[in-house]
């Protein structure tokens, strides 16, 4: 039985989008779509008329085409070189008075010839063709045409044209690689075409035809009694094939023999009328070509079975175009990697093995680290050429087994089959790493790469593949948020702690508006004098639920969400309200110091003017406040950002650098940005010990800082012998626990008109520890 639809489903269709609206004209998705509709058109029916103008609107609006035509070579007998194109296809958009004509009189020029009988595609366009095609391109009204060949059977019958007539230029490879499959398919519709309709004609079959005809016996062993001459282009004759009447069945490929069988014998038992599936049979060559074939029951005036006839029409063409269509679909076109589609189908099926108890597997979801950064600074050609190199990478170092694909841009994907328990994905995704990471690569400079992974395993408790890949994109987000250059498995705990942080993002963006922001302030301290001189301004969030909350608790959100730049503006507006407010109260608070995210450099390009205006709306000097910025700041700077920095010391506003010997840490920076002040990180405070490294490094820092006359303030003292060290060390100013936490504005307004401050009577504990 025929699996083809009516003509009248095929019009259906076609009346019907088929290509995505989303999809552009050129896209790779467009024409993707476009193919594959053309090849559903043609498996729906064998009516050229109907199959081919279909197809010529679908790969029209694909490419962006103004007319497509298909146009059959002129007879040897024709007294001209032109003639009516079979089939058009002219854009909605093209006037009705617009001139076209077939470009066959180019396919005359010997050359041009030459290249469309070896099946190649040419392309012609105003700018680069000789003085004679460029007046014939004229003549069609195209400004760049691109001519396929079709064969019919094997022969060259024609050409496909595809003409742009909007805009003078090349048609791309991608544009041939299109034309020419579907000048394959059209070519495909025209025999099968042809085939079905010279049934009538049996001589004509015969002698033309690609469709065998044949005949078997309905019992067994089911010998042949008649096959029609035509299979001597596949190598045998008629006669051999009788001599020896059950030697087809030899030539059906062994995948496919028990269901041409099958098909056989429930013709033969009457229990159907007739059958039709696509096999391969060998040709004398030994390839297997693809058939379709189709048998049907020959009764005698008793309705008895008394023989089976069938006929196979070669679609081996047809075949390897759907292959090559279904290879552009499930893969990716930059790395040759699966794609995300065959990758969930892939994981779809061992899902469902799983849950009939099949071993278990595990995803691993593979993300470049910093990968955006590489991408914006070397190009996107290199960014390209190192996806490539790491998918080799990560493709050696999995086993044959393993399916890995490439979601797009930067990530990947692992399914790892049959595995015994969790620390086999553990190896695979450490050997990964080590993969991607060593050596160097080389792109003209050499660049260090590394990547962060999450896993997921499977278990019985895990809802569909789905599921899973949501629980890797967690444990990938564990794993970027615990330092990069790691791999993490999912958890509960995972999922718990993920949701919190989703939830306290939500809240954040709604925290300003809620008032529920606060500025506290920390003091710096002179230790010979015990005076203030310097405030530190950081915020605390008064969160509805949790309390209070720290900036180490909400800061690292913020910034990945962009919430840090709002946030930024409202902590500079509240510093200068409250300079002015202590002002007002006749207190002259010294140098007040804000914090300064890379993230807020890097996405406010004006952060400079928008400071400056605060600070003319609260008639503040710029001399007022200091910028801190971390040594990992300074690092993502570009040459944008750093202009914005000069611009602000220009003006009188002081930069200090925060958490110093903690980062990338360069002479550099210090000459480059003009820095008042160093801050040496409380980390090498913390556990101070007289001749240990700690001391080493605040003596280097205080030497370096002296030589080049930049104060420096160690911060995170919380003890007397923390001091003294530090004092003997040669630090003058401190800032911690020791002399004060920070406090809300109106206590540290109590602190300002004394002038001088004592050691805290209450020590720290806990996590108030920690200096935001």
């Amino acid at each position: 039985m025929s699996t083809h639809g009516s003509d009248t489903d095929v019009r259906n269709a076609a009346s019907k989008p088929t290509v995505d609206a989303a999809a552009a004209p050129g896209s790779p998705n467009a024409m993707r779509m476009a193919l594959a509709a053309s090849a559903a058109a043609l498996a729906r029916s064998s009516n050229a008329d109907i199959v081919i103008p279909t197809m010529l609107g679908l790969i029209g609006e694909a490419i962006g085409a103004c007319h497509v035509h298909v146009c059959e070579n002129p007879r040897p007998a024709a007294t001209h070189h032109t003639q009516p194109c079979r089939y058009t296809w002219t854009a909605a958009d093209v006037p009705p008075s617009t001139k076209f004509d077939s470009c066959l009189p180019l396919a005359g020029q010997a050359t041009i010839r030459l290249q469309l009988e070896r099946g190649e595609a040419h392309r012609i366009t105003a700018d680069n063709a000789s003085e004679p095609v460029r007046r014939a391109l004229q003549a069609t009204g195209a400004l760049s045409v691109l001519i396929m060949p079709v064969f019919v059977d094997g022969k060259w019958w024609g050409l496909l044209e595809i003409h742009a007539c909007n805009e003078a230029c090349a048609h791309s490879s991608d544009d041939a690689d299109i034309g020419t499959i579907l000048a394959s398919l059209i070519g495909a519709a025209l025999a099968r075409s042809r085939a079905v309709n010279e049934l009538t004609d049996a001589a004509r079959v015969i002698e033309n035809s690609s469709t065998l005809l044949f005949r078997v016996a309905a019992e067994k062993p089911y010998g042949m009694s008649y096959i029609s001459r035509n299979i001597a282009r596949y190598g045998y004759s008629a006669e051999e094939m009788l001599t020896s009447p059950t030697r087809y069945l030899e030539l059906v490929h062994p995948e496919d023999l028990p269901k041409v069988l099958e098909d056989i014998v429930r013709v033969s038992e009457a229990r159907a009328a007739e059958t039709g599936q696509d096999i391969r049979m060998r040709a004398r060559d030994g390839r297997y070509l693809w058939f379709e074939c189709r048998i049907s029951a020959v009764r005698g005036k008793d309705n008895r079975v008394t023989g089976i006839e069938g006929l196979a029409i070669d679609i081996d063409r047809r075949k390897a175009t759907e292959s090559y269509i279904a290879r552009f679909t499930l893969t990716d076109q930059l790395t040759g990697l699966a794609n995300r589609n065959s990758f969930m189908e892939e994981l779809r099926h061992a899902f469902t093995a799983a849950k009939r108890g099949s071993r278990p597997f595990a995803i691993l979801y593979i993300d470049l680290d910093h990968f955006k950064d590489i991408n914006d600074v070397l190009g996107h050609s290199k960014g390209d050429a190192l996806i490539k190199l790491v998918a080799k990478r990560v493709q050696d170092a999995v086993r044959s087994s393993d399916l890995v694909a490439r979601f797009g841009g930067d990530e990947f994907a692992i399914l790892q089959p049959e595995i015994t328990d969790a620390s086999d994905a553990g190896a695979l995704a450490a050997r990964v790493l080590r993969q991607i990471a060593e050596p160097p690569y080389d792109l003209g400079t050499q660049v260090d790469v590394t990547a962060s992974i999450g896993i997921a395993c499977f278990g019985p408790d895990v809802v569909d593949a789905e599921d899973m890949i949501k629980q890797c994109d967690m444990a990938l987000y564990r794993a970027k948020d615990s330092g990069r250059n790691q791999y993490h498995f999912h958890s509960e705990a995972l999922d718990v702690a993920i949701i919190e942080r989703v939830t306290l993002a939500s809240d954040l963006r709604r925290a300003l508006d809620r008032g529920e922001f606060e500025l506290y302030y920390q003091p710096q301290v002179d230790v010979a004098s015990r005076r203030i001189i310097g405030i530190e301004a950081l915020a605390r969030w008064h969160h509805p639920k949790q309390g209070l909350l720290l900036p180490s608790h909400f800061i690292p959100i913020a910034e990945k969400t962009g919430t840090i730049v709002p946030m930024g503006h409202w902590v500079i507006d509240q510093a200068c309200r409250q300079i002015l407010a202590w002002r007002t109260e006749k207190i002259t608070p010294p140098v007040v110091s804000l914090n300064v995210s890379a993230v807020q450099l890097k996405t406010s390009p004006d952060f400079d003017s928008d400071l400056m205006q605060t600070l003319l709306t609260w008639k503040i000097e710029p001399s007022a406040i200091e910028l801190e910025l971390t040594e990992s700041v300074l690092m993502a700077t570009t040459q944008q950002h750093r202009n914005t920095i000069d611009r602000l010391n220009a003006l009188g506003v002081s930069i200090a650098i925060d958490d110093f010997g903690t980062g990338y840490s360069s002479l550099g920076y210090l000459r480059a940005y003009r820095v008042s002040r160093l801050k040496i990180a409380q980390e090498f405070i913390r556990n101070i010990e007289v001749g240990s490294g700690d001391v080493a490094i605040v003596r280097a820092a205080i030497s370096l800082a002296r030589e080049l006359g930049i104060q420096v303030i160690a911060e995170g003292v919380e003890t007397e012998y923390q001091l003294r060290l530090l004092t003997e060390a040669g630090c003058r100013y401190v800032q911690g626990y020791y002399f004060s936490p920070p406090v809300p504005a109106r206590e540290m307004t109590d602190m300002l008109r004394r002038g001088t401050l004592s050691p805290a009577a209450i020590p720290p504990s806990g996590d108030a520890r920690a200096v935001p």
